[in-house]
């Protein structure tokens, strides 16, 4: 609140002692109204209400760094979609053909290694041990279905021995490899040695 002063004036003259002295009664009252004002202003728990004390602003503070997602209308308004804010890599998820957690899942287990991706992409990879025998391929992680592409690997050819691998039995859960040789002199069978394998599907 400003303080008034009213001060006597006079045009063409000079105060006479009695104005004088009502000035100065006046500048007195007006400098002790102002020092009042001061006073009080200084004393009061909230000088200030049209601000946020201190307290305030801390518990606000602390409550926006504690929120899952303190800014919930940035990445719509930026034309970013849901995947501004998922985490590049954790666990990949879906609801209804639509991605929900994270971009890029990556995994290993028994049966090989496995890379997820939020748009469904399934890449899975690993290696067959040496045996006489079919080797039968778990996925590390499972296609949505038998729909993937295996590109298998195996041995190698010393120009007298050439190698190849069928399969067959797909499911979404893995299939089973036939290493073969073939000789030059014709004959084929079984080939014994260890080998790798990759697929490329989809996982929804």
């Amino acid at each position: 609140m400003a303080t008034e002063l009213t001060l006597v004036e006079t045009k063409g003259s000079p105060l006479n002692a009695s104005e004088f002295d009502q000035n100065l009664k006046n500048l007195r009252t007006a400098a002790d109204t102002a020092q009042g004002e001061i006073d009080a202003h200084e004393a009061a728990a909230d000088p200030h209400p049209q601000y946020e004390t201190s307290t305030e602003a801390a518990a606000k503070i602390t409550a926006h760094e504690g929120a899952a997602d303190p800014h919930p209308g940035y990445a719509q308004e930026a034309n970013l979609g849901s995947a501004a804010v998922a985490d590049i890599l954790g666990t990949v998820s879906q609801s209804g053909g639509v991605p929900t957690g994270a971009i890029i899942e990556r995994g290993s287990n028994a049966n090989g290694e496995y890379v997820k991706f939020a748009d469904g992409t399934l890449i899975c990879w690993g290696g067959y041990p040496a045996s006489s025998s079919p080797r039968s391929i778990t996925l590390p992680a499972a296609a949505i279905d038998s729909g993937y592409r295996i590109m298998p690997a195996h041995g190698y050819g010393d120009g007298t021995n050439f190698f190849g691998v069928s399969y067959s039995g797909k499911t979404s859960a893995g299939f089973t490899l036939y290493p073969m040789y073939l000789q030059s002199g014709g004959a084929t069978g079984n080939a014994g040695e260890a080998g790798d394998w990759a697929i490329v599907g989809r996982w929804f």
